[in-house]
C-alpha cells in the first residue's frame, strides 16, 4: 500500500470499472486521510456479516483492525488491475472512517459501474454489511526483502522495484 489518500487514489483509478463508483465524498475529511504506507493483510472473506459495530469489533481476530478506507480501496483496486477479479462484489466492508454524519464509511459492492463508498449507523446489522478485516505487517516497502511475496485469495504478489 502506497500511502495515498482516498482522493488521490480516485485521480489514479477515476469512476467506472475498475474504480469508484462515485465521488460523493471528496469533500469529507476521511477522504484525505493517509493510511500507514506498506505492506498489509486483509481477510477478504465474507465474514462478521449480519452483526452490528461493536458485535463485529469483540470477533476481530487478535492483531487485526477494522481497515483504514484508502487501504482497502488500494487493496482491491490494485488487485482488479492485475487479475480483474473483482473482490468484495456482493457486500460491503465498514472501515474506520467516520463521515461527517457520523456514520462509520463502507467500501464494497464492485460491478462494472465502480466500487461504492457508502454509510451505516455502528448499530445497522445487516448481510450485506460484513468486514475485510486488516492488520498491518511491522515493515514497510522499503525496508522489505525483495524475495517477499503476499498471498491474497490465492494470488501471490512478489514486490517488485519500480
Amino acid at each position: 500500500i502506497t500511502g495515498k489518500s482516498l482522493n488521490e487514489l480516485h485521480k489514479i483509478y477515476g469512476e467506472g470499472d475498475g474504480g469508484f463508483y462515485s465521488h460523493w465524498w471528496k469533500d469529507e475529511s476521511f477522504a484525505n486521510e493517509k493510511p500507514k504506507p506498506g505492506t498489509y493483510e486483509i481477510n477478504f472473506e465474507r465474514e462478521l456479516i449480519e452483526l452490528n459495530y461493536e458485535e463485529q469489533k469483540k470477533k476481530l481476530p487478535k492483531g487485526f483492525e477494522f481497515p483504514h478506507l484508502a487501504v482497502l480501496a488500494e487493496a482491491v483496486f490494485s488487485h482488479y488491475k492485475k487479475t480483474k477479479e473483482r473482490l468484495l462484489e456482493d457486500w460491503y466492508s465498514r472501515t474506520s472512517a467516520y463521515a461527517s454524519d457520523g456514520r462509520l464509511v463502507s467500501f464494497g459492492y464492485s460491478d462494472a459501474y465502480g466500487v461504492s463508498v457508502g454509510r451505516w449507523t455502528p448499530d445497522d446489522a445487516d448481510d450485506d454489511l460484513g468486514l475485510a478485516f486488516a492488520r498491518s505487517l511491522s515493515k514497510s516497502v522499503d525496508t522489505l526483502d525483495t524475495e517477499m511475496t503476499l498471498k491474497i485469495n490465492g494470488i501471490e504478489y512478489k514486490l517488485v522495484e519500480v
